[in-house]
């Protein structure tokens, strides 16, 4: 696993795939076929457990503020901060695997299991999925709760 930082937020467009995960290979031909430019952009898959289920966004990078809106797309930003990152090659020969791939990063102590998993899909045979790492104070407050206790 390396280290990721984004820098500064990521305003995405996109929806929720409500047929997760059946329905991600079409959310996304969908989000293609329907944003300007196509393939000019940067995709990203953006997951969250929400009342122990997974809610998947499908999304494109928003090039102008409220082109989302303009598209008929819901908006999402993707946090500036750290990351955890593990590259995945030939990833659409192993989207059956993503899910195990976060799983593994999840066991990180670092991970920040309350943020969403970023998928950013770099092109066609490359993808990277990031977990956000805890912040520094969440991290000593995690180390006092177990010294406590102990």
């Amino acid at each position: 696993m390396k280290d990721y930082q984004i820098c500064s937020n990521i305003n995405v467009m996109g929806a929720v795939v409500k047929t997760f995960p059946m329905g991600i290979g079409e959310a996304f031909e969908n989000l293609i076929r329907n944003v300007p430019g196509g393939f000019s952009r940067n995709y990203y898959g953006i997951g969250e457990c929400k009342d122990g289920k997974i809610v998947y966004i499908a999304g494109a990078e928003e090039k102008s503020p409220g082109e989302a809106n303009e598209l008929g797309l819901d908006h999402f930003t993707i946090e500036k901060g750290n990351y955890l990152a593990e590259e995945v090659l030939d990833w659409r020969t192993k989207t059956n695997c993503i899910k195990d791939v976060f799983e593994e990063m999840y066991k990180d102590e670092r991970a920040d299991r309350s943020a969403p998993s970023i998928e950013i899909y770099v092109d066609d045979k490359k993808m990277l999925c990031l977990v956000r790492v805890k912040s520094e104070k969440e991290r000593a407050s995690m180390s006092e709760s177990i010294t406590t206790n102990i």
